[in-house]
C-alpha cells in the first residue's frame, strides 16, 4: 500500500512539474490543421519555436522524437513550441507559406503577444511570405529558420543555439 501511495505521489510531482502539452486545431481554406502546443513559458514568453512538417509517414515521428527530447531539457524558460502538421493534401508550397503566415498570427493573437523571438524548422522553408511581409513592417522576428527538419535532426534544433 505505502508503495503505491509512493507511485502516485511521484506521479503527480513529476506531472505538476513538467511540460504542459496541448493539442489544437484550426481552419485554413477548408482544412482542418492540427497542432500541438508544449509551454515551457511560466515566466513569461520570449521565443516560439515552429515546428511544421507534411504528415506522411517519413515525418510522423517529428512531435514524438521532439517531445521525448524537451523532456531531457533543462532551462527552456520563456519559450512556447509548436508542432504543425500539415494535411497530405495541401502539397503547394505557397499554400503552405500562406499557412503558416496565418498559423504564426493566429499564436500571437492567441498568446497575446506582439513581438517574439522566432525559431523555425521545416521539411521545405514556408516562411518566405511571413518573412516578405514583416520585412516590409521593418519588424523581422525570425531568428533561424532550419530546412529538411527530420527525426535524427530535430533535437539539436529545439534551443537558442545550435550544437
Amino acid at each position: 500500500m505505502k508503495i503505491k501511495i509512493l507511485i502516485l505521489f511521484l506521479s503527480l510531482c513529476i506531472l505538476s512539474f513538467s511540460q504542459t502539452r496541448e493539442l489544437r486545431s484550426f481552419n485554413f481554406q477548408g482544412h482542418e490543421i492540427d497542432y500541438s502546443r508544449i509551454d515551457y513559458s511560466k515566466y513569461g514568453i520570449a521565443h516560439f519555436f515552429i515546428t511544421m512538417y507534411s504528415t506522411d509517414s517519413e515525418y510522423n515521428l517529428i512531435e514524438q522524437s521532439a517531445y521525448n527530447c524537451l523532456l531531457k531539457e533543462d532551462n527552456l524558460y520563456h519559450t512556447l513550441f509548436f508542432f504543425v502538421r500539415v494535411p497530405p493534401s495541401i502539397k503547394d508550397l505557397d499554400i503552405k507559406s500562406l499557412l503558416f503566415s496565418e498559423f504564426v498570427n493566429l499564436i500571437k493573437r492567441e498568446e497575446n503577444i506582439e513581438k517574439v523571438n522566432l525559431y523555425l524548422n521545416f521539411d521545405e522553408d514556408c516562411s518566405k511570405i511571413y518573412q516578405m511581409e514583416k520585412k516590409l513592417e521593418n519588424a523581422n522576428d525570425v531568428k533561424r529558420v532550419i530546412k529538411n527538419i527530420s527525426v535524427k535532426n530535430i533535437c539539436k534544433n529545439l534551443t537558442v543555439s545550435l550544437q
